[in-house]
Formats: structure tokens, sequence, C-alpha cells
């Protein structure tokens, strides 16, 4: 599963970034480099002093990727993706996740995600959720409006976008 570059479906990260989404087996793309990308395996997410499970409602979710001359690779996912997020005491909320992104991974090794609304995102490792701590975001949160972008350079991840209406996940939850 390529979960670094896709963290987000804001799925990375949201995508989903964010979401952990993986191609599907037996999946061929059209004639536009489109392919529909398979069911994703819940989640679990550290948050509110618990771990939540983010589970697929809707997958109708299409990527495509496409590589220049010069070796960066630009991977573009769009299309209709509902989440459920769980709590252990039955707390929960539906969430429209739709937003598209793009990955940008290039030769030199860095990476660029840009993430629109809506989406969930959640760190995916501790370096994740420092950046979005230093950017004063929630560990795990939902947007309606803007974008997130989120830069990879030479390992150091930082948030230099952040959406218009961040909501910690928590706050959602009844």
């Amino acid at each position: 599963m390529f979960r670094r570059s896709l963290r987000v479906l804001a799925a990375t990260g949201a995508a989903l970034v964010t979401f952990g989404l993986a191609a599907g087996p037996a999946v061929a793309a059209t004639d536009s480099g489109w392919a529909p990308v398979g069911p994703s395996p819940d989640e679990q997410v550290r948050a509110c002093g618990t771990t939540l499970t983010v589970s697929e409602v809707v997958n109708e979710v299409e990527m495509r990727t496409r590589e220049d001359d010069q070796g960066n690779t630009r991977t573009d996912i769009r299309g209709r993706y509902v989440v459920k997020v769980t709590a252990p005491d039955g707390r929960k909320v539906r969430l429209n996740n739709s937003g598209p992104y793009s990955v940008f991974d290039y030769a030199n090794g860095d990476t660029f995600v840009t993430v629109a609304a809506p989406g969930l995102i959640y760190p995916f490792d501790p370096a994740e959720r420092a950046a979005f701590k230093a950017a004063g975001l929630p560990a795990v949160f939902y947007y309606t409006k803007g974008r997130l972008d989120l830069s990879i350079k030479n390992g150091v991840e930082k948030v230099v976008h952040k959406p218009a209406d961040p909501v910690n996940i928590c706050k959602l939850l009844r």
C-alpha cells in the first residue's frame, strides 16, 4: 500500500490524506488514465483519548498517475468517498471525504500533497502529527472549506497551507 503518498483522500492525510487507499487487485485504467480505487480496510486512528475506527461507507474513487520526463510523478484522486468515524463508546460521525487531491512525488525524493475540501485528515506517523501541531492544527480534523497543502522536503514535513475551517474530530463525534 502506498500510504506515504496517498495519506489523505482528503483520502492521506490526508490522503489523505488523506485515506489509506490501495489500488484494487484487478484494476485497469481507462483511456483517460483514470482507474477505480479498490476498497480500503478500516483504519485505526489515535484521537480524543482513545482509538477511533475510520470505515468507508461509499467508495466511488478513481485515480491516475502520470510521470514526466524528469522522473517526477503526479497522482490525482477524485470521486465520491464517505467515511464513518466511530469511537469505542459508540459515538460516531459520518463524513463526506470527497475532496479531490494530488500527490507530487519528485525525483529528488521530495513530496507535495494538496487536498481540497471536504476532507478528513489524520497523521500516519509522528512526523506528520508534529507538522499538524506546528501549524496549529488538531491531530485529527475535518474541514469543508479550502485545502490542505503538505510539503515533505529532505524528510521534513511541513503544512504550507491550512484549510479555512478545520474542526477537531472529537467535537464532531456524537
